[in-house]
């Protein structure tokens, strides 16, 4: 709950004397005196298609064959590739568009505490 969350504890970056750059929900949203000299970059995951979420502990599957062949890559990848993927991976690859194993809708989205 937003009204329980102490006032100052908000994403900020200092600098190396340890005063606040910035400050915000918004830190880390595009240019800035923080992201300028440490960009964010994905993570495996995220670059393979998972959402930033990251509530997915255990993926739906794919076959490689499926995965390659939809729309997550703009690359074409060699037969070659894919046969050594397919022998990588014979259970398939994750395919993030689907809700993860066992994966139920969450409820409240933060506790309550009395």
């Amino acid at each position: 709950m937003l009204v329980a969350r102490p006032e100052d504890a908000v994403n900020t970056c200092f600098d190396l004397e340890g005063d606040v750059v910035a400050s915000g929900p918004d830190v880390y949203d595009g240019p800035g005196p923080w992201t300028d000299p440490y960009p964010i970059h994905d993570d495996p995951r995220t670059a393979a298609g998972a959402p930033l979420r990251n509530d997915i502990a255990k993926c739906s599957l794919q076959s490689v064959e499926d995965a390659v062949a939809g729309d997550v890559y703009e690359v074409d990848i060699a037969p070659d590739i894919v046969d050594r993927l397919e022998a990588l991976y014979p259970d398939g690859v994750c395919d993030w568009t689907l809700t993860g194993v066992g994966q139920v809708p969450l409820g409240e989205p933060w506790q309550t505490f009395g």
